[in-house]
């Protein structure tokens, strides 16, 4: 065993070893303190929008075979494509069949979705949106849940030039598009 002399003298040689040029340790400005955590929380949200992302793009693999979570993110996402129809159907008919003077007026579609919270006062629309958009080419109308008149959700779907997404949906379509479909175009 070594006496505390030597064991000094051997942290020390290892320390200046480290550090050969006795160059002081970098200290941070605040700027670069700030810059830091900025970075850093950035790279925790696209890190949780990556995560959630691949809950609804893979439910089942992603939360496990018997997850009931999962099996509610399946049944939203059919329930979401079978409102995309449904509505793209409306649309068509009014085209092929309608006229000037006589067509169908609806703008909205009654489904489940627009009572979850998780969809209406949560961000987590947003995942469904773009598994509509990148899974399924759904590029002509894009969903929406807003409320009505009434005070009730309602689940629309707005013409592709008509849409914009807010800042922050934005963001999280970005992350998805450049981190999973690197070739599609922005909305």
């Amino acid at each position: 065993m070594k006496d505390p002399f030597s064991a000094f003298a051997d942290k020390l040689h290892r320390f200046t070893q480290a550090n050969p040029a006795g160059e002081p340790a970098h200290t941070y400005t605040e700027d670069e303190i700030l810059q830091i955590k900025v970075n850093d929380a950035d790279e925790a949200f696209k890190l949780t929008v990556l995560d959630t992302y691949k809950k609804y793009r893979y439910p089942y693999k992603t939360l496990g075979e018997k997850s009931s979570d999962a099996a509610a993110i399946d049944s939203d996402k059919r329930e979401l494509l079978a409102a995309y129809n449904l509505y793209k159907t409306i649309q068509d008919a009014n085209v092929s069949l309608g006229t000037q003077y006589t067509f169908i007026k609806n703008d909205s579609v009654v489904c489940s979705l627009t009572e979850k919270d998780l969809y209406t006062y949560g961000d987590n629309f947003v995942y469904l949106c773009c598994w509509l958009r990148y899974e399924n080419h759904v590029t002509d109308f894009f969903p929406t849940i807003a409320r009505d008149q009434s005070g009730d959700y309602r689940l629309r779907f707005v013409p592709a030039k008509q849409f914009r997404l807010d800042s922050k949906s934005k963001e999280i379509d970005a992350i998805i598009r450049l981190c999973f479909y690197p070739g599609e175009s922005a909305l």
